[in-house]
């Protein structure tokens, strides 16, 4: 550890989750929210947010001393993960030429659940964080593996910029800071997410509940359910909303889902019977031991496949592994088990984009259907 364990432990409220006022008046949107038929604040209560599929175990809630243990006395972690530098120049390049080509999409894992994806349309990014670690301060909590694939200022423009929830390692204040201070983009957030962006300086924010979208230059963007939970302090438990996002560039001819983070329920096929299936599903395939309490939040790898195979998408992006010690699972674990998986479920390997980070992806849709079978246990 960098710090002293008596440093730690004076820091602890911090490095659980600092505590932030978050239950603020929600953000006044600068565009026009439409709602789906489906539309409903059932996951609303008095006392914030709520998952609905299946009825929530709060196990979670118990996880307090499992937190604190892998915060103090996490072993030392390593990532066999390779990255590749990506210079400005590619990164320019990629942009102009997907302007070039209209349907020339391309994208990039640059670690964690952080993509950057190219259209004609825009620049879009999911869930930054270029920080050296996932943690309110600077001197503990879960530290970056693999050196980062680009920096902030290499990527030369962005201008849509998806947030899932609030948890450090999805939604990161320096990173936030940065997009706005080289950019100005566009901040997607999940309800009541919008007044803590804001504060950070970013001036474009649209705040959105489940199943509410909203039009900009062409492309539409959708918030969809998630099974997950919020906090950055330890008094603000589901008080802002978390969710996935579902993306519908119809310029370009692309459609891409963002799953954020999430635990397995029937709100993958809701999705796909809403909106459709996109193209493209990033989906998260780490950080899911232990299982007693993990699996109402995150998915494991074979949960992961099934809920690519309930959005029928035509390819997956597997995401959040190999870049934080967050979990109790191998750093490598997740892509082995997410290929054996698809493979006992008659799924070609070739679709799905295992990359190292900072790999450019030419993306190119898959005509084939995905087999209708559904694993045995996929529900938590």
């Amino acid at each position: 550890m960098i710090a002293s364990k008596r440093a730690i432990q004076s820091a602890l409220p911090a490095l659980l989750l600092s505590v932030i006022a978050c239950a603020l008046p929600a953000t006044k949107n600068d565009t026009d929210v439409q709602r789906h038929a489906n539309f409903h604040q059932r996951h609303h209560t008095e006392e914030g947010y709520r998952n609905l599929d299946p009825a929530p175990e709060r196990q979670t809630s118990k996880a307090f001393f499992w937190i604190v243990n892998k915060i103090l006395f996490g072993e030392e972690r390593s990532s066999e993960v390779k990255v590749r530098q990506v210079t400005s120049e590619e990164i320019r390049t990629s942009y102009e030429s997907a302007i070039r080509e209209k349907s020339g999409i391309r994208y990039w894992w640059l670690g964690h659940s952080t993509v950057l994806i190219h259209t004609s349309s825009g620049v879009f990014l999911t869930d930054p964080i270029f920080s050296d670690r996932a943690s309110p301060v600077s001197f503990a909590g879960p530290e970056r593996l693999i050196p980062l694939a680009a920096q902030i200022g290499d990527l030369g423009r962005v201008d849509y910029v998806l947030i899932s929830h609030n948890h450090y390692d999805h939604l990161d204040e320096a990173t936030v800071k940065e997009l706005q201070r080289l950019y100005s983009p566009r901040f997607f957030v999940p309800a009541r997410v919008g007044s803590l962006v804001r504060s950070w300086g970013a001036d474009k924010v649209v705040e959105l509940d489940w199943w509410e979208y909203v039009t900009v230059g062409g492309v539409r963007f959708h918030c969809t359910p998630a099974r997950h939970f919020s906090a950055r302090g330890i008094f603000d438990r589901n008080e802002t909303l978390w969710a996935s996002w579902y993306v519908e560039d119809e310029p370009a001819g692309f459609s891409f889902y963002f799953a954020g983070d999430t635990g397995y329920s029937s709100h993958f096929k809701e999705i796909r019977e809403t909106i459709g299936s996109p193209d493209l599903a990033l989906i998260p395939i780490g950080a899911y031991e232990p299982r007693w309490f993990m699996s109402e939040v995150h998915v494991d790898p074979d949960q992961a496949v099934q809920a690519f195979h309930d959005l029928q998408a035509g390819r997956m992006l597997p995401v959040h592994w190999g870049t934080f010690p967050m979990a109790e699972e191998g750093m490598m674990e997740p892509p082995t088990r997410m290929l054996e998986t698809a493979q006992r479920l008659g799924i070609a390997a070739d679709r799905f984009d295992l990359v190292q980070g900072g790999e450019l992806v030419h993306f190119r849709k898959s005509g084939r259907p995905l087999v209708k079978r559904t694993l045995a246990g996929a529900a938590p």
